[in-house]
């Protein structure tokens, strides 16, 4: 499935003259905590950009070790100033992208209903890489936040929870989709 391995090896970015590592959930924990709009979608300002991309360009450790530095701020500062002259629209739009080309999910139908969770999701989907697939927190925060939903939604499968569309799966809704709005 070209989806799956889209997720396994992300394209690879370069916002604001730093390479980003692949969007992880480290990097959304980060950004939740921090407040950055592209965490939850909303407007987004060159403030937002640049603390993502500070986030994003380093492992969940060294942003965290990066975030704790006494001199994080003066080198923000910084460093925005520089590309505060260039087009920071357009790195605004790419950086949305990177983020939610990382947050796609697989297509599946529900073949089981769980029971309801008060538990965040991102809380919930790194306990469950960490007990079911054995990945230890440092390896689970820093999976690359699409392959990490793969893998969480593989094990559903496994589980007979849920069932991960085929490609002539999504081909037939698809054709499915055009018929419904030809036909008024």
């Amino acid at each position: 499935m070209a989806a799956y391995v889209q997720a396994a090896i992300p394209e690879p970015y370069r916002v604001l003259g730093k390479r980003l590592k692949p969007f992880c959930l480290g990097h959304q924990l980060l950004l939740e905590r921090f407040g950055c709009s592209f965490a939850s979608g909303g407007p987004h300002g060159f403030a937002d950009l640049i603390l993502g991309v500070f986030i994003c360009s380093q492992t969940y450790e060294q942003a965290l070790e990066s975030l704790n530095s006494r001199w994080v701020l003066l080198r923000v500062k910084l460093w925005g100033l520089f590309w505060r002259r260039f087009d920071y629209i357009e790195k605004i739009k790419l950086f949305d992208l990177y983020v939610s080309e990382a947050k796609q999910q697989p297509q599946f139908w529900i073949e089981r209903e769980g029971r309801e969770s008060n538990i965040p999701f991102n809380q919930f989907l790194k306990s469950k890489l960490m007990q079911e697939l054995g990945m230890g927190e440092s390896e689970a925060l820093n999976t690359p936040y699409q392959s990490a939903i793969w893998n969480f939604c593989t094990w559903l499968e496994s589980e007979g929870a849920i069932r991960l569309f085929s490609e002539r799966d999504i081909a037939l809704i698809e054709a499915a989709k055009r018929t419904e709005v030809a036909c008024p």
